[in-house]
């Protein structure tokens, strides 16, 4: 059902519905940051009525990541055969189903069951919101509300921190059940099925239709169908083959699974998934509950820098300045843990892990945070874009389970600085990559971009 009081409203209700979609996925993502010292207690605040163990905690941490690589998978290639509309409207059935299942059951395993089921949401809603969006949304406005729902993200994991350290863990998953019931209501009220669906499917009238829906009655939806077409046609001549046999293919795919897991090393979901950890082990002057909403504060406002940046300055120069800021951010925290928890770190220099934390989100979302999917979609033709997109995504959450499930083995191991030490390591090999076999695409068309990965012109 759609209401149709006018295209704009069909807009405004599809983008309000992928907001509380990507809402949804903060709160998943920095769940485990307020809900885990809980359940290193007994009390009120922890269902489950003893302490949890730290294979457990790993475990409650990570499976969301693992739920993703699967999903990310399998809700690609559905949408392809029964359309976007339907398996889009279906993310928010797991999560809720996760909720429901957390809030009802106060046992582990069917906590691990939960968390695994909205990952497999999370991996669907990476691969669909943002091509959805793209194929409903005109040229115009595409750039704004692709900025508004990277900032939703955020803004889901400042709400994370700033509700769940002071409720308890099931009051917690009650409140956030919220959005992906918010994400049911509007997407069943005013999502529309992607006219790319449909001219995949030969049904161009209903593919017009569909997009005259989301542009209004009087838009000429010719040109846009066309392109359409066109990308369609490229994507089905695609295979595996194009990749292996062809030198400009295998450079983008290395640039773009470079890229993203290279932004993944940086440690970025360490940082998400154990902040009030991360702030207990760094002996921060803040709280932990206060160090991390301020953290969440400034990856909310930062996010809003890159829109303004990204074309005034190469990809390059911002991913490297990037880099650069987060080398400096880990190893100055990472020496400064090391001194913290050897007794030779004054008390009156505390302020470092918060400032350097502060440091490391911002440089993150300037740069590395958006461009590390940014350049990809630049490079990698059309006609290999779902194989690799589906690639890269599955690559970014295997190495976000790996980070997650072994973070606590790794502080026995090396302790938290040597940790951030290892991460700020990863900065510098990433931006040895980007530096000397990344490619500068900004203001280059893709036959450019082409050509300069086949050799075929140099840069200068």
């Amino acid at each position: 059902m759609i209401i149709r009081i006018g295209y704009l409203n069909n807009l405004v209700g599809t983008t309000l519905a992928s907001c509380c979609l990507t809402l949804c996925i903060g709160n998943l993502l920095s769940w485990s940051s307020p809900v885990i010292p809980k359940l290193q207690n007994i009390s009120s605040d922890n269902p489950f009525g003893k302490v949890v163990t730290a294979t457990q905690e790993s475990w409650l941490t990570s499976l969301v990541t693992l739920g993703a690589v699967i999903g990310c998978w399998a809700f690609g290639a559905i949408s392809e055969v029964i359309g976007k509309k339907i398996v889009y409207r279906s993310l928010g059935v797991f999560i809720v189903l996760g909720y429901v299942l957390m809030i009802a059951i106060h046992k582990v395993e069917v906590f691990y069951v939960a968390r695994f089921l909205q990952g497999f949401a999370m991996g669907g809603a990476f691969c669909l919101i943002y091509p959805y969006m793209g194929e409903i949304t005109s040229k115009e406005n595409r750039g704004a509300i692709m900025t508004i729902l990277g900032m939703m993200i955020s803004a889901g994991a400042l709400f994370c921190y700033a509700v769940g350290p002071y409720v308890s863990v099931t009051t917690l998953n009650t409140i956030e059940i919220i959005f992906p019931i918010a994400f049911l209501v509007t997407s069943l009220l005013f999502c529309e099925e992607s006219p790319y669906y449909f001219l995949l499917k030969n049904k161009e009238e209903l593919a017009k239709k569909a997009l005259r829906t989301y542009r209004g009655s009087n838009y000429n939806v010719e040109d846009d169908i066309n392109e359409m077409r066109k990308q369609i046609l490229a994507q089905q001549e695609g295979s595996i083959m194009d990749i292996i046999k062809t030198r400009g293919y295998i450079k983008a795919f290395i640039i773009g699974i470079g890229l993203v897991i290279g932004q993944q090393l940086t440690g970025i979901n360490a940082v998400i998934m154990y902040s009030q950890i991360i702030f207990v082990l760094t002996g921060s002057s803040f709280s932990p509950e206060i160090g991390s909403i301020i953290i969440a504060v400034i990856q909310l406002l930062s996010g809003m820098i890159t829109p303004f940046i990204s074309n005034k300055f190469d990809r390059k120069t911002i991913l490297l300045w990037s880099g650069l800021g987060m080398i400096i951010s880990e190893t100055t925290l990472g020496i400064y843990c090391i001194f913290k928890n050897a007794g030779k770190a004054s008390d009156s220099i505390n302020f470092l892990s918060i400032l350097a934390l502060t440091m490391f989100m911002m440089s993150y979302n300037f740069g590395f945070g958006p461009l590390c999917w940014v350049v990809p979609v630049e490079i990698l033709p059309m006609r290999v874009k779902i194989l690799t997109n589906s690639v890269l995504l599955s690559s970014y959450f295997g190495i976000g389970f790996l980070i997650s499930q072994f973070f606590n083995s790794a502080i026995e191991a090396v302790g938290i600085g040597g940790i951030f030490l290892f991460f700020a390591g990863c900065c510098f090999a990433t931006c040895l990559f980007i530096k000397f076999y990344v490619i500068e695409t900004r203001g280059k068309s893709l036959e450019e971009i082409q050509d300069i990965l086949n050799g075929t012109i140099c840069l200068k």
